[in-house]
């Protein structure tokens, strides 16, 4: 097969929208059908490679295999090893388990089975999940295993049976896409039977190009790449897809692949220096760039910001460069590393990934071993030590069937799930904010009387805050299309970004370790007025949950002090002086209602509560800490009209 230099362009182009995706750049909000355009690529160049072997009664399953695995496996199990260390420092024990239950999936290639089985791909949960791209790889290499076969079973028939085989069973798989994404769209999205139309589209288009070869034509390949751009900057997640939306990319691809040939404008593009280089480590730079923007998330509660996500693709490409250049040529090359050492090294990768991952489920997560060295066996036993939930909202997902979802944006929720709510429960309550909502949300949900709940918080995303990340402005346009199912918005957020320090800027630790001065009057008025306009321009009613008191210790340090069991006194005298704050810059003229957070919640000054630690970090609730606070709070009064101390009563 002859090497074509504008398909490792096209291979660049479908990386790079791919990378700007997940990287959050609004302009590339489709960027997931990179993913589509990859699909057809491979099936195009299988295709053609199984083709020249048929036809030269040169066919080996065992050499096909082994092509594929030194292509897909040295790669992929490098990064997957350099993912290890990371995850084991940075992600909290039930995190790891979750990640470890992917390891195994992805040596198993079932990750895409795994993550349907999870959450959606536009689910706020896996934007923190390193492996959540591999899902691609399996659904391709499912692929590989039933292509060959169907090849194997039709090729006596002739040429002609093999075609229209193809051709059926790419129009079969693409009504099923269509019609499974208005059953299960997590299933339509990552499901290997819903994606092998594309793969077969870029089958059909091998046996073009190998009948009339790759023609010249400006129109169509400039067509099929208009096509790609414009899915990139217009879909998102509210297109339904794959399904018939998909064929723009995928035909595009098409388009690009048979008439895109080296005299045409789109070919001469394509086939330039950066954008064939950026092709050739396009693989790499796929399996690299997921992990770097989750760690990042990790790292933060903060939502990353643009130069971050540009310096993380930046070492993207770098760490691509260096793993195309050491790990992937060397491994491709047969004379280089023979058949028996190129088997011996994926057999040792995929047994040591498979065992971490095992190891990690089946302890948890490393909980107990993590944590050993900093408590002895008699303090772990009487301390619970339950890491919080923020980040890692599966038991209250929107996939476990409940009417209790947690989202980052209200872009990621399911009009026909809420209206299956509405229609069980009545209208909801949601609860909106930064990560401290987040808590709220899963206090509330851990209790029975909230019914139908609605949970949309971003950590570091405030009213006052400018990042168009945040969901603010998005939820305001929710509440004018889908008002109708709300009956009231609990907003919630962090009091400590509300504190200045002694010189007027925001700077909360100092605020809180040095002396105190002042508050942030003017992010108060911002989130004020906020909160007036969503009573004011919607039936809806509209309460603001006053700020908790926060422990501003080091929960781990706990055991080397016995002091820090109890709540910095510094935070204790703060929020007290910001409720009073609070209380007389809002008074009862507002259109909105305040409801103090210790008038429905225990604010207990111990850290420690029983056997449970009630905080997770310095300004979050533990796990048990939520139960506790959702055992012992009076959710009721505040899922219903009652008013607080001095709560305005116009818009409860």
């Amino acid at each position: 097969m002859r090497y074509r230099a504008e398909i490792d362009g096209l291979r660049a182009l479908a990386v790079t929208a791919v990378m700007f995706f997940h990287a959050g750049f609004r302009p590339f909000e489709g960027g997931f059908v990179g993913v589509d355009v990859f699909f057809v690529i491979s099936g195009y160049l299988i295709t053609s490679i199984l083709l020249d072997d048929f036809e030269n009664d040169g066919f080996s399953i065992a050499r096909f295999y082994e092509r594929r695995a030194r292509r897909i496996l040295p790669a992929l199990f490098f990064v997957l090893l350099c993912c290890i260390p990371l995850s084991l420092l940075w992600m909290q024990p039930h995190e790891f388990d979750d990640f470890s239950r992917g390891l195994v999936s992805v040596v198993l290639f079932s990750s895409n089975i795994l993550f349907w089985t999870q959450s959606g791909y536009f689910s706020s949960l896996t934007d923190e999940n390193p492996l959540l791209h591999t899902w691609s790889l399996a659904v391709e290499e499912q692929y590989y295993i039933v292509f060959p076969l169907l090849l194997i079973l039709t090729w006596p028939l002739g040429r002609r049976w093999v075609f229209w085989t193809i051709a059926v069973l790419a129009a079969s798989s693409l009504v099923l896409s269509e019609w499974a994404w208005r059953q299960d769209a997590a299933a339509s999205f990552y499901l290997m039977p819903t994606r092998a139309w594309e793969l077969l589209a870029g089958s059909l288009a091998a046996y073009a190009v190998r009948r009339y070869g790759v023609r010249n034509s400006d129109l169509l390949s400039l067509a099929g790449l208009a096509a790609i751009v414009v899915s990139v900057l217009t879909y998102d997640d509210k297109t339904p897809f794959p399904g018939l939306y998909a064929l723009a990319p995928v035909l595009g691809s098409v388009l690009i692949v048979v008439f895109g040939g080296r005299g045409t404008l789109v070919a001469r593009f394509l086939s330039t220096r950066p954008m064939v280089t950026m092709g050739l480590i396009s693989y790499s730079a796929y399996l690299w760039h997921q992990p770097l923007f989750a760690f990042a998330r990790i790292r933060s509660m903060d939502e990353p910001g643009t130069a971050l996500m540009v310096a993380l693709i930046a070492t993207t490409l770098v760490l691509a460069t260096a793993t195309w250049y050491f790990v992937e040529r060397p491994f491709r090359n047969m004379s280089a590393v023979p058949r028996r050492v190129a088997f011996r090294a994926a057999t040792a990768g995929a047994l040591a990934l498979a065992a971490v991952g095992i190891l990690g489920h089946g302890t948890a997560g490393f909980e107990n071993l993590m944590r050993k060295y900093k408590y002895d066996a008699d303090y772990f036993r009487k301390y619970k030590i339950v890491q919080a939930s923020i980040g890692n909202r599966n038991g209250l997902a929107m996939t476990t069937g409940t009417c209790r979802m947690s989202v980052r944006d209200t872009r990621y929720l399911d009009r026909r799930k809420l209206e299956d709510c509405r229609e069980r429960y009545g209208k909801a309550t949601v609860i909106l904010g930064d990560s401290h909502a987040g808590n709220v949300y899963n206090i509330l949900a851990n209790s029975k009387d909230a019914k139908f709940l609605i949970g949309v918080s971003r950590g570091g995303c405030r009213p006052y805050d400018r990042d168009p990340k945040c969901q603010y402005r998005s939820f305001e346009k929710f509440l004018r299309n889908e008002g109708s199912m709300i009956s009231k918005v609990i907003f919630h957020q962090s009091g400590s970004h509300l504190v200045l320090d002694s010189r007027g800027r925001e700077d909360n630790q100092k605020a809180f370790e040095g002396k105190f001065r002042k508050f942030s009057a003017r992010n108060i008025d911002r989130i004020m007025s906020y909160l007036s306009g969503l009573a004011r321009n919607h039936d809806v009613g509209v309460v603001w949950l006053g700020p908790f008191l926060e422990y501003r210790f080091d929960p781990d340090d706990i055991v080397v002090s016995a002091d820090r069991e109890f709540v910095n006194p510094n935070s204790v005298t703060i929020f007290r002086n910001l409720e009073k704050f609070l209380k007389k810059k809002i008074g009862a003229e507002t259109s909105f209602s305040y409801v103090k957070f210790a008038d429905i919640f225990p604010q207990p000054r111990s850290a420690i509560v029983g056997d449970c630690l009630i905080y997770r970090d310095k300004d979050h609730y533990s796990n048990c800490g939520e139960r506790f606070l959702s055992r012992e709070g009076n959710i009721p009064r505040l899922l219903g009209n009652a008013s607080g101390v001095y709560m305005a009563t116009n818009r409860p």
